[in-house]
């Protein structure tokens, strides 16, 4: 089922990684203070959560885009390497963004280390690897389901095809008898 350009699973995605993502993001960035301090959990989770949202978007539609351009089981290979680099890139970009601003503006008293900064591309990596494998796993289900569906279709019309070729050969004869 699809909604608009994105699948089900897109937005299962949305639902299940896009949480898991900006938990980790903040607890790179916080450590326990981000679970302590009420503060922190709430405006740090909303701010990462419209940049996690906005990425996601941004991502589902590189995702569309990648699936119509390398569609096909023979091209998954090409398809998975160009989201993973498209999607690290533009997560490596969010985190930094983020890193830079939480340390600029030293956001809820956050302090910039690398430490902190490194840990949170480690989770954008693991997340977005994460996400990529769930989607194509997806597809080749759906893909699966569509050449099935395929085969049944394409075995109705051979059996009508020779339903018709029957009638017509019996048809001559009950016209000359």
């Amino acid at each position: 089922m699809k909604y608009g350009h994105f699948r089900k699973i897109d937005l299962w995605t949305l639902a299940v990684v896009i949480p898991l993502l900006v938990i980790g993001l903040n607890f790179a960035f916080f450590g326990k203070q981000y679970f302590t301090n009420g503060d922190i959990f709430l405006q740090a989770t909303l701010l990462t959560g419209l940049l996690g949202l906005i990425t996601w978007q941004i991502q589902t539609l590189i995702a569309v885009y990648l699936r119509k351009r390398f569609g096909g089981v023979e091209r998954t290979t090409r398809r998975v390497i160009f989201a993973l680099i498209f999607f690290i890139v533009l997560s490596a970009i969010i985190v930094t963004l983020i890193f830079v601003g939480y340390g600029t503006s030293h956001f809820l008293g956050f302090s910039m280390n690398i430490t902190s900064y490194f840990g949170a591309l480690v989770v954008a990596f693991i997340v977005n690897l994460a996400a990529v494998a769930i989607n194509e796993a997806s597809s080749g289900g759906e893909h699966a389901k569509n050449e099935e569906l395929e085969a049944e279709r394409l075995k109705r019309v051979s059996l009508q095809t020779q339903l018709h070729s029957l009638h017509q050969q019996i048809n001559p004869h009950f016209l000359f008898n």
